[in-house]
């Protein structure tokens, strides 16, 4: 946890260099990198990323001065050979290494619709895309110095989705029963990907609902500390996981 952050800057700078040839928007909250090809939707990209910061600063009681750095990549392959991607569910946006890349949106969002009419871009990507997404897991980084399973991250990340997008993770998919708590914890990249993000999902939605996002919060104090995710929840819920578990999946 003491060298994390030093990692993740170096690993950071890295990411920026390996783009410098790309054009570069500074704002006061980010530095956007996009090339020629996504020019026409930098502003879309931006104007949602403000607006999730925003937001999200008020839900995590997230203060930094550091600016963020966008990559926006016109091509998937790109995106996913620079980072190191695997060949699972193509992604929208990536949170590594602290930066935030973005696939160009007309790559996923088809402008047109089954009947002919004409899609609105922007209203998709501001409903759809990932920045909260990623913008959840680039706080929830900071918050915890690197601390954090990825179940619990991912689970908070689609419960930002939920509260600001109203978008809900396969809502639609009921499973008979689901994953152990060790294989969530030591497997979770190798676990089916729909049911697994749905499980954490569930999971911090029943923390958030019952015991209020202070609790969320706290958690995320006692990873800050080097603690457990066992210890976390059970010190804040006053409840052992294996309980979480069973109570938010029933």
């Amino acid at each position: 946890m003491f060298f994390y952050p030093l990692y993740r800057e170096i690993k950071k700078e890295s990411i920026k260099e390996e783009n410098s040839r790309f054009n570069i928007i500074e704002t006061n909250n980010f530095y956007l990198y996009y090339r020629d090809d996504s020019k026409e939707n930098v502003h879309i990209i931006l104007n949602n990323a403000e607006d999730a910061l925003l937001r999200l600063k008020k839900e995590f009681n997230f203060e930094n001065n550091e600016k963020i750095t966008i990559i926006i990549y016109p091509e998937y392959e790109e995106m996913a050979n620079k980072i190191g991607l695997g060949n699972g569910t193509i992604a929208m946006g990536v949170y590594f290494g602290g930066v935030i890349s973005i696939l160009d949106p007309t790559k996923w969002i088809n402008t047109e619709s089954e009947d002919g009419e004409d899609i609105d871009l922007e209203e998709v990507y501001n409903r759809d895309g990932p920045m909260v997404h990623e913008l959840t897991h680039y706080m929830v980084d900071h918050l915890t110095a690197g601390n954090v399973p990825i179940w619990f991250t991912e689970g908070l990340a689609l419960y930002e989705e939920y509260i600001i997008n109203n978008t809900e993770w396969a809502s639609s998919k009921v499973y008979p029963e689901y994953y152990t708590i060790e294989e969530m914890k030591k497997s979770f990249n190798s676990l089916d990907e729909v049911k697994a993000y749905r499980q954490s999902f569930l999971i911090v939605k029943y923390i958030g609902e019952n015991y209020k996002k202070e609790a969320l919060l706290n958690i995320l104090k006692e990873l800050r500390k080097g603690n457990t995710i066992s210890y976390a929840i059970k010190k804040t819920t006053r409840i052992k996981i294996e309980d979480v578990y069973k109570y938010s999946l029933n």
